[in-house]
């Protein structure tokens, strides 16, 4: 049997509680795209094999394989994989590429030994999404969803993902379906991640509460509102009043200025635009009317991506191939 999988990459706007004194930490806000995506074909095989049609860093293949290894200790499975990647999610630029791709082919895998599992204890197994729960909770059905970070009794630090030892599922507090389109762009700069990504955690947490307590009225009152009356002005003004408060503020930082330079040239062709950062960047997500006017006028040359999309509230898409 051949499996072909269509998995959506995601935007994440905020981590809206990184203080913890309520008992609970991180919580997030986002949603599902409908590009970048990543596409492949997966068979069993005898021999581990990956061939991809873009580039893919030795990192993420070796990610893959442990996956693979951990599932077959786990469940008794014999058989390795043969994956033929079509597309692919750019890698530390703010997409959740990592917990989309660990996830979606670990599940694959237990699909074609008929093995029902859930993204959420597939993210538990391979320790994804134990700071943002965007990408688990948005893998399955995509769309705009609101989640609800970790209680302190489990999680003590203010850690990335990649350094949180065990794993439990965020959860959702709202989930809505959304027809807005957007603009990504990706500039040619440096990408923070591993050691440099836990030495920002170490530096910024706990933020203070009144920043936190600012945060999360901008996300209950003028965020998830617009959302719900399909308020696109609004939803712009949320996007930058969140980019003002600490955590945006000092994720933004990391780049010097050229994030904030683009940014504010961005905003200063039009101030009804909303634009954001995703993650720990350096995608820059832009909402608002003449987006293919704003691509066209962008200098190809200062950008690895120009992307018009729109989000995907369907999640992962799969099917089976005719062999």
């Amino acid at each position: 049997m051949i499996l072909k999988y269509i998995v959506p990459s995601r935007i994440a706007i905020n981590l809206y509680d990184m203080n913890g004194a309520l008992g609970r930490v991180d919580g997030g806000m986002g949603f599902s795209l409908e590009y970048p995506r990543l596409v492949f074909k997966i068979s069993l095989s005898e021999n581990f094999q990956i061939e991809s049609k873009e580039k893919m860093s030795n990192e993420i293949k070796q990610d893959i394989e442990e996956s693979v290894n951990k599932l077959k200790d786990l469940f008794g499975f014999k058989e390795n994989i043969n994956l033929i990647i079509e597309e692919s999610i750019p890698e530390h630029s703010g997409f959740g590429s990592k917990t989309a791709t660990l996830l979606s082919i670990s599940h694959a895998y237990c699909k074609l030994y008929d093995k029902e599992i859930s993204y959420i204890k597939l993210g538990e197994i391979l320790r994804r999404g134990g700071t943002s729960g965007l990408g688990i909770n948005l893998i399955d059905k995509g769309g705009f969803i609101l989640e609800g970070g970790h209680s302190t009794k489990y999680k003590k630090l203010f850690q990335p993902s990649s350094s949180v030892k065990k794993v439990t599922a965020a959860p959702i507090l709202a989930r809505y379906e959304c027809n807005w389109n957007l603009l990504l762009i990706v500039p040619k700069t440096k990408r923070i991640f591993g050691e440099k990504e836990r030495n920002f955690f170490d530096k910024i947490c706990p933020i203070k509460e009144d920043d936190i307590e600012k945060l999360a009225r901008i996300t209950l009152s003028v965020s998830l509102p617009s959302v719900i009356e399909d308020n696109l002005g609004e939803f712009c003004k949320g996007i930058n009043l969140i980019q003002e408060r600490t955590w945006k503020k000092s994720e933004i930082k990391l780049y010097n200025n050229q994030i904030s330079d683009l940014m504010s040239n961005i905003k200063s062709i039009d101030s009804s635009l909303g634009v954001g950062m995703s993650s720990i960047g350096p995608v820059i997500y832009i909402f608002g009317n003449n987006l293919e006017k704003i691509a066209n006028n962008l200098d190809n040359e200062k950008f690895e991506i120009i992307k018009l999309t729109k989000i995907n509230n369907k999640g992962i898409q799969i099917t089976k191939v005719e062999e």
